[in-house]
């Protein structure tokens, strides 16, 4: 699955009507797009 912009703003905005702060939900997205690096870097 590739990210881009829209995917983030479209999180935001998902975020917003979740009564979810921009902050948790960047945190959120870090902490998705952090699992999926990790995991590609032990499955290479």
């Amino acid at each position: 699955m590739v990210f881009n912009l829209e995917h983030i703003v479209a999180s935001h905005s998902k975020a917003a009507k979740e009564n979810l702060t921009v902050k948790q939900a960047t945190d959120t997205i870090k902490l998705v797009l952090n699992g999926f690096t990790d995991t590609l870097k032990k499955e290479g």
